[in-house]
């Protein structure tokens, strides 16, 4: 279904399901040109365990609110019809987080830009993470504030209005803000 098709209900049911990430950043990582969707997923799952920990204790039982949507961006109308986990292409990983620096978390003190410098190191040291785009702490293009929901709302979607029913991983999805336990 495209945005246009959408009802005027779904369309306000779809910003405020991401509203309730209480986002305040959107991060656009990417991905090194020879993973499968399948790697890249790996990865951001591993990306998501070291924010939890860098940011909180373990007995907080706190994890970050985050809503990460996973794309193979121009290359997806190439594949179309095809196994998507299986295709290497040019994964890119966009992630909407609440700021962890307010609340009761290891990174408290921070300001945005040593917040922003230690998400980058993260990535840096995430295996599969393009270094060399992802580690520029001082260029603004990878972590932006947020301060339009719906347009935000719409751009995290748009794979999903063409087909890519795989691009927003609910299953790794967090608007709570609570450690969920693993089955």
């Amino acid at each position: 279904m495209s945005e246009a098709c959408m009802h005027k209900k779904d369309k306000e049911a779809l910003v405020e399901f991401t509203r309730s990430f209480n986002p305040e950043f959107f991060i656009t990582l990417v991905f090194r040109p020879d993973v499968t969707r399948r790697t890249a997923e790996k990865s951001m799952i591993g990306l998501i365990d070291k924010m939890n920990r860098r940011f909180f204790t373990r007995k907080s039982k706190s994890n970050l609110r985050l809503l990460p949507v996973l794309e193979m961006g121009r290359a997806r109308y190439e594949y179309t019809g095809c196994d998507l986990s299986n295709v290497e292409a040019n994964w890119h990983l966009h992630l909407v987080i609440e700021n962890p620096t307010k609340r009761d978390s290891h990174v408290s003190e921070m300001d945005v830009s040593e917040l922003k410098g230690a998400i980058g190191e993260l990535w840096g040291n995430t295996l599969h993470g393009d270094e060399v785009f992802t580690t520029r702490h001082y260029d603004d293009d990878w972590f932006k504030s947020v301060y339009d929901i719906e347009g935000l709302t719409y751009y995290l979607n748009k794979e999903v209005f063409t087909g890519n029913e795989l691009a927003v991983c609910f299953d790794h999805a967090n608007n709570t803000g609570v450690k969920i336990k693993k089955r």
